[in-house]
């Protein structure tokens, strides 16, 4: 799990409702502090994490839903629909996305191995998180 400090400090930063990159090379973040409809969009290798909050993914009629707890790996290009069902001004969702090359898929990929719980709804790209990759999202934020 992200620090909080950090939390609360792109809260502060960033601005609500809306998908703004940062001075980093292809980290982006998101902040929505309203329900959001169904937005449709083809996702780019990619990490996804939902730093505050949930939203669910849909890959055609399958979806997951995301949290804290686990991110969403994407190795390749993928349509998905993306849906913020609750948010709110005191709990908004927070959601970082870092694209990828396929170098560092192969090296994501050798420290985060797959459970072998399967969920209903999975489709190959929810990942659980763990204390294993967030502190370095943590500095990079940080």
């Amino acid at each position: 799990m992200m620090q909080k400090t950090n939390i609360e400090q792109l809260l502060r930063l960033i601005p609500k409702n809306q998908t703004i990159e940062s001075d980093i090379p292809d980290l982006v973040f998101h902040c929505a502090d309203r329900p959001e409809k169904i937005i449709g969009y083809v996702l780019e290798p990619s990490i996804c994490i939902v730093l505050q909050g949930e939203r669910e993914v849909y890959l055609g009629t399958d979806c997951v839903k995301f949290d804290n707890t686990n991110l969403m790996f994407c190795p390749v290009d993928a349509p998905l629909n993306i849906h913020i069902k609750q948010a709110s001004l005191d709990n908004p969702v927070v959601v970082l996305s870092m694209k990828l090359n396929l170098l560092m898929i192969r090296d994501v990929l050798a420290k985060i191995p797959p459970k072998k719980h399967i969920d209903e709804g999975y489709f190959g790209i929810k990942w659980q998180l763990d204390d294993s990759i967030m502190p370095s999202f943590d500095r990079l934020i940080d």
